[in-house]
């Protein structure tokens, strides 16, 4: 990972996929690079690949770039609406918002990181690329020191597709995570598939999965 004034930085091939990603609204020719500190890499990407579901949608590529995309404490996002006249009112609003929710959620992981103590916290890219689809952004104010914790409880998901015996990987459950009032990590997950389709074998597994992760963390 690279560093550049302290903050761990996406590195160099992370900044070249999502740059080649976003291709259809970057400017031909750009004055700036996507490289942020890991904490802001997932809401930029995320907020990038649905800005792009947007444009392409409307029918509207060309029509849209962004023109500028910086940090200092918050995530800065500026684009530019490319004959304006011709772009209806609710896609425009809808990338308005997604812009200003990204800003949003950079400056509270940006307070977040900055009050933990000044120990490092977990960054997108910290997690195994085995999970990436499991991330959620209650990590970005977590100790590093539970990343084996957390991917050791994002394994459970696997654990309960294979309890019966299925080929295909499914995403069953979601995590979150939080603090309690003593300061302790805890987990909660929603399963994201219908309780029919469970077994009890699987929420047994579940269940176990959690207890081990809040015992872990109630130890840092």
């Amino acid at each position: 990972m690279e560093m550049t004034e302290g903050w761990p930085m996406m590195s160099a091939e992370e900044v070249a996929a999502l740059e080649g990603e976003m291709m259809p609204i970057l400017p031909p020719i750009r004055g700036f690079t996507l490289a942020v500190p890991a904490i802001y890499q997932r809401i930029l990407t995320d907020t990038l690949r649905a800005i792009l579901k947007v444009v392409v949608d409307a029918g509207l590529v060309g029509k849209f770039q962004i023109t500028r995309v910086a940090y200092q404490d918050v995530l800065s996002i500026r684009s530019q609406f490319i004959a304006p006249e011709k772009w209806p009112t609710e896609p425009r609003k809808e990338i308005e918002r997604l812009i200003r929710e990204a800003e949003a959620r950079s400056d509270e992981a940006w307070r977040v990181a900055t009050s933990s103590g000044g120990g490092k916290c977990i960054s997108p890219s910290d997690i195994s690329q085995d999970f990436d689809f499991m991330w959620t952004d209650d990590l970005l104010s977590m100790p590093a020191e539970l990343i084996p914790a957390v991917e050791t409880l994002f394994k459970v998901n696997d654990d309960i597709t294979r309890h019966i015996a299925m080929d295909a990987r499914r995403h069953w459950v979601e995590f979150h995570f939080h603090q309690d009032a003593s300061g302790k990590w805890q987990a909660t997950a929603m399963p994201l598939i219908e309780a029919r389709k469970w077994i009890p074998g699987q929420a047994l597994l579940l269940l176990q999965g959690l207890d081990v992760f809040n015992r872990t963390g109630s130890l840092v």
